[in-house]
């Protein structure tokens, strides 16, 4: 080999050799190809009875002389949630956060749309036969329960399950208001639900059932069933913020409430003739002349079911 070629080799040689040593050296950093950063999508479900600010029915309720109170607290605590969800993924350099919120009181249509944070999907109106979960599935990473109550034939502001028909609900033998039917739902699409706001008595009930691991705010302290001692509302919305942010930041810490199938549910109306008319449903027995009792493999079946006999069987 000719001396000017043997020192060009030489020269590969060393370039290669110095280059497979810094490499090695130099911790490995994964860069995303374009199109596939991480994504986050989150799903609130918001009701009005265990808001920030809202201590009377007339807040509630449509038509109520303090109802667009109620509306603007609505839309204020949700877009407190979104402001925590938007700080954690700004904290983790997630580019993209798909957050769904599902109006889940009285006609399904009390926030303010337009008022809500920019970028926001709004699901609207209550004739859904999945109610206050229409549209949560396995593709979310988190669920988030904004201004619920506590259940029916229990202690909190305003508590009912679904509706005032409804005197107890039990699934596979829990005592279960609509934040146990929404977790159970939830978490049979593997998703956490790892924040809850609302009333005391409600937060204390969600921590025994499915928030074992979720954030938790409390908004206010039932006085009686219609009235409330509420928290200053700069406290709890900017609680609200934090928590959400801490949630999203530790995801990995939060589980999804599991319930083993098959669903058994056993629900007590306050009227015999929804009964009657129940038993047509193939599946459905009666336990008690106020009580109903069916299984289900599917947890959409179940919920659907549940909903459709405290809402829409007008008997």
């Amino acid at each position: 080999m000719r001396p000017e070629i043997r020192g060009t080799v030489r020269s590969s040689i060393c370039v290669i050799v110095c280059f497979a040593v810094c490499w090695a050296a130099t911790p490995l950093v994964c860069v995303p190809l374009a199109g596939q950063s991480e994504t986050w999508s989150v799903y609130i479900s918001a009701d009005m009875e265990g808001l920030t600010g809202v201590g009377t029915p007339a807040m509630t309720s449509n038509g109520g002389k303090d109802y667009e109170v109620g509306r603007a607290m609505q839309t204020q605590d949700i877009n407190a949630a979104i402001a925590g969800i938007r700080a954690a993924a700004a904290q983790r350099g997630i580019e993209r956060v798909r957050i769904v919120v599902n109006d889940s009181h009285g006609d399904h249509a009390n926030a303010y749309v337009e008022l809500l944070a920019p970028g926001v999907e709004y699901v609207q109106g209550s004739l859904k036969p999945l109610g206050m979960v229409a549209g949560l599935d396995e593709t979310f990473d988190a669920a988030m329960y904004i201004g619920y109550h506590s259940r029916a034939g229990t202690m909190g502001f305003l508590a009912h399950t679904g509706s005032g028909l409804v005197q107890h609900l039990e699934i596979n033998g829990i005592p279960s208001g609509e934040g146990e039917m929404n977790a159970a739902f939830a978490g049979a699409h593997g998703v956490p639900v790892v924040l809850v706001h609302g009333d005391r008595d409600y937060v204390a009930q969600a921590r025994e059932t499915y928030a074992r691991t979720a954030e938790t705010v409390m908004s206010k302290t039932a006085i009686t069933a219609r009235a409330a001692h509420l928290r200053p509302i700069d406290d709890v919305r900017r609680e609200l913020t934090e928590k959400a942010r801490q949630a999203m930041l530790t995801l990995e810490d939060r589980e999804p409430w599991l319930l083993d199938a098959p669903y058994t549910v056993e629900l007590t109306l306050g009227s015999t003739t929804r009964i009657d008319v129940s038993m047509a449903v193939p599946g459905v027995e009666r336990v008690s002349p106020t009580t109903l009792r069916f299984q289900s493999d599917d947890i959409r079946r179940a919920y659907a079911l549940i909903r459709l006999f405290y809402r829409f069987i007008n008997a």
